[in-house]
């Protein structure tokens, strides 16, 4: 049911959290019951840990090296906290303005916190080292920011394990989460879909979007959203073939994305130099030429390293 056999997983003894009777809100909305998935008891306060356990778990297992994450918050905590219990090194890449006690907590679990001047360039650099250095990421690295992990991703079907087995069997009518990249509701709708294959339930429950985000809402208007990234507007949302585990690091499934007869990636904007609050490192010379990988994806052209990343990987 999950990527690792227990004998090899990730764990600081994430899930099993509460499933808490709501009567007042209940009465409030005039419905029979609600309950509530209490997550922040949780190890490090958030259901990320589901997600971390199970993608550092993967990653350990592959033989990956280093652990990366693009992160603001919960996510880039828990994926330092899961990578210190592997005993591997950890790589947050987050943007200035960042809540400082998140950071905090980070680099309280031992990650190397990057902070970027521009939001989304902590994508680009993400994906610089995913596909140049074999990072292994626990968050998407391509914008627009969609999904997650897939193998991460599986560990959020235990939220509905869980919920099943405390209500003897019997789901909900609706399950609203609130989302931000959607990888929490996906998983957790995945794992109502294999109980009903297993004939553990009798139906899947109606799942609920729950999001603030003000270009979320221009989307169904027709409008575009705003801060995404030129070029990379396709395959958004992970399924779990589309990335691979090659040598500990991931490889794109070989399919090329096409928009007006040219590669999506051709034009889109390269990390900025001064961007990240480190050196520069070796940087591309004149006529340096694009290399393409197996898969027929563009390698990143960018030559934009920290010492301290190259330090990283190099463990």
């Amino acid at each position: 049911m999950l990527p690792v056999a227990r004998a090899d997983s990730v764990s600081l003894g994430e899930g099993g959290t509460a499933l808490v009777s709501l009567p007042s809100l209940a009465s409030k909305l005039n419905i029979a019951s609600v309950y509530g998935k209490d997550e922040s008891r949780n190890p490090t306060g958030s259901f990320k840990d589901r997600l971390a356990s199970s993608a550092v778990s993967a990653a350990r297992a592959m033989g990956a090296r280093v652990i990366a994450s693009s992160s603001s918050g919960n996510a880039g905590a828990s994926a330092a906290a899961y990578a210190a219990r592997a005993g591997m090194p950890c790589i947050v890449f987050t943007f200035e303005g960042t809540v400082g006690a998140m950071v905090t907590q980070m680099r309280a679990y031992g990650a190397l916190v990057i902070s970027t001047r521009i939001k989304t360039d902590r994508w680009r650099f993400l994906e610089h080292g995913v596909r140049e250095l074999g990072w292994f990421p626990t968050s998407p690295f391509f914008g627009p920011a969609v999904g997650s992990n897939p193998l991460g991703i599986e560990g959020y079907k235990t939220i509905a394990y869980e919920i099943a087995e405390a209500l003897d069997w019997r789901v909900p009518e609706w399950c609203v989460l609130p989302v931000c990249y959607g990888d929490a509701l996906i998983g957790m709708w995945k794992g109502f879909q294999e109980m009903l294959s297993w004939g553990w339930i009798d139906r899947v429950p109606r799942m609920v979007a729950a999001e603030i985000y003000g270009s979320f809402g221009a989307r169904p208007r027709g409008g575009a959203p705003r801060g995404g990234l030129r070029g990379r507007g396709c395959g958004c949302v992970w399924r779990a073939g589309q990335y691979a585990g090659a040598g500990g690091g991931w490889r794109r499934a070989p399919r090329r994305a096409r928009r007006n007869g040219r590669d999506a990636r051709s034009d889109a904007p390269r990390p900025r130099p001064g961007a990240i609050r480190h050196r520069r490192v070796g940087p591309a010379g004149r006529g340096a030429r694009d290399r393409s990988n197996a898969d027929g994806w563009a390698r990143s052209r960018s030559a934009v390293r920290c010492r301290h990343v190259r330090r990283a990987n190099a463990r």
